[in-house]
Parts: C-alpha cells; structure tokens; sequence
C-alpha cells in the first residue's frame, strides 16, 4: 500500500484513469465515460480522499443518482442508466485498488437497482413483418421510404447506414460492405469502426437492389465513390411555423435529428405501426425476418456483424429456438419401457 496515494482525492485519481482509459477504446466511447465523470462522479464525489471511498459511499452515490438524475423527456432514471454511471466510479476506484492507493475496490459487491427491483418493464424488442417495414416505408417522402427498407432489410446499424458511401453499395453484385460508421460530433463528424472493428458485407434482396440502382441514377454525387450514400438535411428557410429543410446531398445522413423530426412522427401517424419502434427496431426486423425464414444464426451474426452466434442467439433467444423433436424422441427411447404393472402402491386401497 501507498499512503500517500491513498490520500489523493477521487479526482485526481479519475483524473488518471481517465488518461489511461482514452487511448485504449472509441473516441465515442470515451466521450461518454468523460461525461459521466463530470456529470456525477467529479461533483459528488471528486472531494473525498481516495482511501475514504466505501461501500456505503458508493451506495449512497448510487442513490444520489436515482433521487437526483433523471431520464429522457424528465423520466425517472432507468437501472441501465445508474449502472452506467457506478461503472464508471468503480473503474476509478478499481484503478487505484490496481496501484496501491487502497486494498481493494469499495465498488465491488455493491448492489444495484433493477428493472424488477424498480418494477418496469423490460424494455421489449418491436419486430415488424415484411408487410408492415412496406407500409411504413410508404408513409415516408423520398428517399427515406428507401432508407427505411434498407435498414429493416440488411440489418445495418444506424451509425453503419451513416457511414456509407456511393462505392460501398454494390447494386449490381447486391452486395453492402460496411466499413465504417459516422456519428454527428461538436464541430464536425466523427468517423469510426464498425462496432465488431472489422468490416463486413450484407447482402441486398433484389428488389431492394433495384430500388437503390434507380436512386442511385438520380443521384446528384453518384460518380463520387466517397460521396455519403443516404442524404442529410439543411436549413432552407423560415417560417412563422419554424425552420424548413430539404435533402442535402453534400453532407451525410444524421440519425439523431431524422428521428425525432420525421422517424417518430411518421411512427406515430402510421396505422398499424406501434408507438414504441425505434429506428434500432428495424435491425431487430431483420433478424426476426432471417429466423423466420430458417436461416442460420451463424449466417446471420456474420451478416449483423456480432462476434458469433452465441451472441445474436443470446440476443434473439426466442426467435432461434432450437427444434427439440428429435431430442424429445430420444428421450421417449431412453424412458420407453415405462413400469406399466410393475407400479408398486404406497398403500393399499382401502
């Protein structure tokens, strides 16, 4: 043990985590954990000498948390959010644990609120059919109708689908190599891996592949092979009702802005379409499509881009479920003879 690193406060050792932490992961990921620091961890806590951190602190932090914080649209703060808050103090303290400064981490074995707990609901998955990704598309101005097909039908993240550019769609092969993703950043776009760090391709449905090719022939950038695929938006104008916008080919798609401006919306106005989709349902649309239809989870994690398939049927448990028959037949072999007349009563009848 060093005494006198255990005298340093939560700050200044988060202050060294944090250093350490930024070179070794996603520059977004990265930006979230720094904003948890300052949002919580620092204010609450970045006082306090290190050696004085608890297991009651930590709990008590945790409860900070739940009274203090709240969620979107003034919510209450969801378990998942508060955990993401403790994870990020107890890589503090676990650092410092790791160079001596305490003997152990005071985060460990601290419990944490649940969805069951807290008793809501787990959030559930929205699938649509084939059908209704059709009708929903439908409801959408050009070229977002396309837009919606092509992430309920190939299975993209939306960071993914942002990322594309005009030589990354084959239309001719049918043929997506995803390569890189683009999130919206202070001053600019931020460009990054895939979520796997590696790249992939997915497959077009043909007449996806046909749709996209007359898109593509009344794209203004289409012989710019870095040009973005899907189009953003800019101000065109104001008026007394507020801005107005138009498709902006120069720049790329934004997630972030389509789905509050025109995904929710459109969701909300669509017959037949649950309230609760998110623009993230619609990879979920895919695998439930690629189940149904007995493709392989093996062939659709590749696809998705998971590491494996125990991860996509960790994911979508209920939507891969085995076919026990032949399980259930050996079973029946196995305990087939029965005991019939040879049961033996525990007493006789009266």
């Amino acid at each position: 043990m060093n005494p006198n690193a255990g005298k340093e406060t939560v700050e200044a050792w988060a202050e060294k985590w944090f250093k350490d932490y930024e070179r070794t992961v996603k520059p977004h990921t990265a930006r979230k954990c720094r904003g948890l620091l300052d949002a919580t961890v620092i204010p609450r806590l970045g006082h306090m000498r290190i050696r004085d951190v608890s297991p009651a602190t930590v709990a008590e932090f945790l409860r900070y948390i739940e009274d203090n914080r709240t969620g979107r649209r003034s919510q209450p703060i969801s378990p998942a959010t508060i955990k993401h808050h403790f994870l990020v103090l107890s890589s503090v303290l676990q650092y410092a644990a790791q160079n001596r400064a305490i003997p152990a981490n005071p985060a460990r074995g601290v419990r944490l609120p649940t969805n069951r707990s807290r008793q809501r609901p787990d959030h559930e998955y929205v699938f649509l059919t084939p059908a209704q990704v059709q009708s929903l598309s439908a409801a959408f101005p050009y070229p977002y109708n396309l837009l919606i097909q092509f992430l309920a039908f190939t299975g993209l993240r939306v960071g993914e689908c942002a990322g594309l550019n005009i030589a990354d769609v084959d239309v001719q092969s049918r043929k997506v190599t995803v390569k890189r993703t683009r999130t919206k950043v202070k001053g600019g776009w931020e460009v990054g891996t895939p979520k796997s760090g590696k790249s992939r391709t997915a497959p077009l449905p043909k007449a996806l592949a046909r749709d996209l090719a007359a898109y593509l022939d009344q794209h203004p950038r289409a012989d710019d092979p870095a040009a973005p695929f899907w189009p953003g938006r800019k101000i065109t104008g104001r008026s007394r009702h507020g801005n107005s916008s138009g498709l902006d080919y120069t720049a790329p798609w934004n997630p972030g802005p389509f789905f509050r401006n025109i995904f929710k919306p459109t969701v909300r106005d669509t017959k037949g379409i649950p309230d609760a989709l998110r623009q993230h349902d619609l990879r979920h649309t895919f695998a439930s499509i690629c189940a149904s239809n007995g493709i392989p989870a093996a062939q659709v994690a590749a696809w998705m881009g998971h590491g494996n398939e125990v991860v996509t049927r960790t994911i979508y448990t209920h939507l891969f479920a085995e076919d026990t028959t032949a399980h259930e037949a050996a079973l029946d072999a196995a305990f087939g003879g029965g005991v019939g007349d040879n049961v033996v009563p525990l007493h006789k009848p009266a």
